[in-house]
């Protein structure tokens, strides 16, 4: 409850810098598919990278059932919809058991997101 400000303040900013770069990316004189293409492309592959470096936990290799083959494929369509959705604002990738799947350094992770954004802006602009 106290973090509550912080969180809607951080969250704010971000889409008030993503507004920015798309301002800015919509400012340049390249045909529309390819600047579009270019840029989310680019920024899901960082973000995936990002995501798979410091929230994912590796899991011990286990017998593999068709339950355990499902449980994967979830997990990893769930990371690539977080990469997905991470275009705008940063989204934390949260695991069923906190205790066992916790993300790994949460704050390294919307720090490079931070500096992702950051970066993207400076070239746009």
């Amino acid at each position: 409850v106290k973090s509550l400000p912080i969180v809607f303040m951080s969250n704010f900013l971000q889409l008030a810098a993503r507004l920015l770069a798309f301002r800015g990316l919509m400012l340049i004189q390249v045909p529309e598919v390819q600047k579009y293409t270019t840029f989310v492309v680019s920024h899901c592959t960082v973000v995936l990278i990002i995501k798979l470096i410091f929230e994912v936990r590796n899991e011990k290799a286990q017998k593999e059932s068709i339950v355990d083959i499902i449980r994967s494929q979830k997990r990893n369509v769930k990371i690539l919809l977080t990469c997905l959705c991470s275009t705008i604002i940063s989204v934390d990738l949260h695991h069923e058991s906190a205790e066992l799947h916790s993300p790994k350094h949460i704050f390294l992770s919307g720090l490079f997101f931070q500096l992702l954004t950051l970066l993207e802006n400076v070239l746009i602009c």
